[in-house]
């Protein structure tokens, strides 16, 4: 069997902030699903509105 392969102090600490980063990002996507849920939209109809909102009339 391998031995487990070792990590510097410096790859721990990024592979934290990495899976802390994921975790953040997963709990805000799911945040806006639930509220996009509530007003009956999509993420699609969503990106669009967004879209307009940013760039004006299209």
């Amino acid at each position: 069997m391998n031995p487990k392969p070792q990590i510097t102090d410096q790859q721990r600490t990024i592979l934290k902030t990495y899976t802390q980063m994921m975790r953040a990002s997963d709990a805000v996507t799911a945040q806006m699903h639930r509220h996009l849920l509530d007003t009956g939209l999509t993420l699609s109809p969503f990106g669009v509105l967004e879209v307009l909102y940013h760039k004006g009339p299209l």
